[in-house]
């Protein structure tokens, strides 16, 4: 009696745990995985090692990894070592590239791809008297997207007044969890108003990153220049490809569905908007093309010797 009463706990057990994972799975309406990561980097352990004599070489290779949902093509994600001096290392002062392409993370792994730069071999060649701590600072640059899918109502003014149609303008945030890719700049909100023929869209951008964007038009060695990397900061393009009509206002030209936008104080608010003719539920889409800047830090202590 009790082993057939055992046999059917589990039974049932069995079926809560399959159903529990169907469910899951049925539920699971998000289009991305979301996050605020892109690309992120840190030093293979004992690449170098922590401690090492000056007369030694040691091995140098940094591990990134695509943390993000855009993809990054060969030569796009490139790492240099900027302090100190890369030839007090016995290093080239240019970057070194990734060499093939990072795939973005999916939903099955959570992972993206991953890649070692191997910087080779490298010795310290100031004086040391005793020992001489130093922190190893390298910076990644690298080419990146972020884009939103958030559902829309288009709705004029005389049909929400009328309480018409098949959905309603809520005045509040429509972006969710889901609505937006992984990456360090993000689409935080989306506020949508009625108007009378159109509806109107308050999007926000902002950098929630620890590192710098940049117009993806300016190469990374360029931004080495202290006035290219001034002119070129906190700029980025942005593309509305639906709804079909929408546009948005750019201050750097005329309305239209893609132009330049610039951030202060890590954020902007863009107007975009789109004709309405009968109330429908849309889509707005949109991408953010852009180049992101970061850096990594290691101390390490040379001995005498």
């Amino acid at each position: 009696m009790m082993k057939k009463i055992t046999i059917i706990i589990l039974i049932f057990t069995l079926f809560l745990v399959s159903s529990c994972n169907q469910q899951e799975q049925v539920d699971s309406t998000a289009t991305f995985i979301g996050g605020t990561v892109g690309l992120s980097a840190d030093f293979v352990t004992s690449n170098p090692p922590s401690e090492f004599k000056k007369s030694s070489s040691v091995p140098l290779k940094i591990l990134i990894k695509n943390e993000g949902e855009s993809q990054v093509a060969t030569g796009n994600a490139k790492v240099k070592i900027f302090s100190p001096e890369p030839t007090q290392l016995g290093l080239s002062t240019a970057f070194k590239s990734n060499i093939g392409a990072l795939m973005k993370k999916d939903s099955l792994t959570g992972t993206g791809g991953e890649q070692e730069i191997d910087f080779g071999k490298i010795s310290y060649k100031p004086n040391v008297i005793n020992q001489e701590p130093l922190i190893l600072r390298a910076r990644i640059c690298y080419d990146y997207m972020t884009d939103t899918v958030s559902n829309v109502c288009l709705k004029s003014r005389a049909s929400s007044e009328l309480n018409e149609g098949v959905c309603d303008i809520t005045g509040q945030n429509i972006v969710k969890t889901g609505d937006v890719s992984s990456a360090p700049i993000q689409v935080t909100s989306i506020v949508e108003q009625s108007a009378a023929d159109q509806v109107n869209f308050a999007i926000t951008v902002q950098n929630v990153g620890q590192g710098s964007v940049f117009s993806s038009s300016i190469t990374c060695e360029n931004l080495e220049n202290d006035e290219q990397r001034g002119n070129e900061k906190d700029k980025m393009l942005l593309k509305i490809t639906s709804p079909v009509n929408a546009q948005c206002d750019f201050k750097t030209g005329n309305p239209g569905k893609e132009g330049i936008i610039s951030l202060t104080n890590n954020a902007a608010i863009i107007k975009c908007w789109a004709p309405v003719e009968e109330t429908v539920e849309d889509k707005i889409k949109i991408s953010l093309t852009y180049k992101y800047r970061d850096q990594i830090t290691k101390p390490v202590t040379v001995l005498q010797g």
